[in-house]
């Protein structure tokens, strides 16, 4: 084979991996089963900016479900309760304080609750006046974010709290409605959730978001349809979650324009519905769909790539992921799916996919390699 052959079939070559390199499927991610806490199943819910999660896990087959925190190393530390026999955790921030709730003492009444730095004791954050509170998202400065029954249990309002777990604030309701509940916040204390509001002579659940620092509450709308459900929202105020769409009951997975601008719908894997749960500041977006096999199966969105199933993405094909819930801004995801028949959490860490540009220099050191070889052999005849 002559030299000039060589370097058309490098080249060739080179300019294959390119190709490939610039298709979204590129990605792929390995798995870390996280463990249990002793029993299944085992479900993650949040990933923080430095790769800590919560979730949830049996404690044993008598025992209901306890919250947990880990680094993402296998071994779950359980955060115990506030006093009764279950908690869950739903969000977790940079310093490992985890947002959740737990029931107290012996009674069935719920609180939310903040834990310490890295899974440290739980606090109750108490209620808005009545019987029940739950936590879902906490941000750098240990804001936090759900909702709770009211004084007199008539109605469950949003709530934004003060820094480190204080004070809880009431954001009030959308327009002509009674309830909302708050989902998620974000670095400036913007607060996503949904609640029921008056359109026309009918009352419907809208996603909605607040203004910074749990401010005044804005309709997000829906894909056409009469409900739509916010469950995350990034730094920008992009927020993803679900929609019925115009002239159907299915649900679609959205994603909104900055500060709660319009909603974009995400599809589906092939079938009839779709759900989107987190996001991070690059507006990757993560959820669950149905696929045309009606099969639930976890999704990765991105806006080159649009929607992926994440079973098709993995390096450990005896996975089934059903539900992805989180992503930070490292790309790693977190969620559970089936292992062995059993449902565990996961987490799953991106493969680094080289630069297009590593491409070409290798292209164009073996160019002048082969350029080099050419001469040479030119120098002897």
């Amino acid at each position: 084979m002559t030299i000039f052959r060589k370097f058309i079939i490098t080249a060739a070559a080179a300019l294959c991996a390119i190709g490939l390199l610039s298709s979204a499927n590129a990605q792929s991610f390995t798995i870390t089963d996280l463990g249990s806490l002793g029993s299944y199943p085992v479900q993650a819910f949040s990933i923080s900016s430095n790769g800590l999660i919560t979730g949830n896990s049996r404690v044993s087959d008598t025992i209901l479900q306890h919250a947990f925190y880990t680094t993402g190393n296998g071994l779950l530390q359980d955060l115990g309760t506030l006093g009764g026999v279950a908690s869950v955790g739903n969000g977790i921030n940079s310093a490992g304080r985890v947002a959740g709730s737990s029931n107290i003492n012996s009674t069935s009444a719920f609180h939310a609750f903040l834990s310490g730095a890295n899974g440290g004791a739980l606090q109750d954050l108490g209620t808005l006046g009545g019987t029940n509170s739950y936590a879902y998202g906490v941000n750098a400065t240990g804001r936090v974010a759900g909702y709770s029954n009211t004084a007199g249990n008539g109605a469950s309002h949003a709530f934004l709290s003060e820094v480190n777990g204080g004070a809880l604030h009431d954001l009030g309701v959308l327009n002509g409605g009674t309830n909302t509940f708050g989902n998620g916040v974000n670095a400036s204390g913007q607060v996503v959730g949904y609640g029921n509001t008056v359109v026309g002579t009918n009352t419907y659940n809208h996603a909605f978001l607040s203004a910074a620092n749990g401010g005044a509450l804005q309709d997000l709308g829906t894909l056409g349809g009469n409900l739509s459900f916010g469950l995350a929202v990034n730094d920008i105020g992009r927020v993803v979650g679900r929609s019925q769409i115009m002239g159907d009951v299915s649900y679609h997975a959205f994603l909104s324009g900055a500060n709660g601008g319009a909603l974009q719908d995400l599809g589906t894997l092939g079938g009839t519905s779709s759900n989107a749960v987190g996001i991070n500041s690059d507006s990757m977006v993560v959820g669950d769909s149905v696929d045309s096999q009606n099969a639930r199966q976890a999704f990765l969105f991105t806006i080159t790539g649009g929607m992926m199933n994440l079973n098709l993405l993995l390096d450990d094909p005896t996975w089934v992921l059903t539900d992805a819930k989180g992503i930070n801004d490292n790309g790693q995801i977190v969620g559970y799916g089936t292992f062995g028949g059993r449902v565990h959490a996961f987490l799953l860490n991106p493969i680094p996919v080289p630069e297009p540009g590593v491409v070409w220099l290798a292209l164009l050191g073996g160019a002048a390699l082969l350029g080099r070889r050419w001469q040479q052999r030119r120098a002897r005849a």
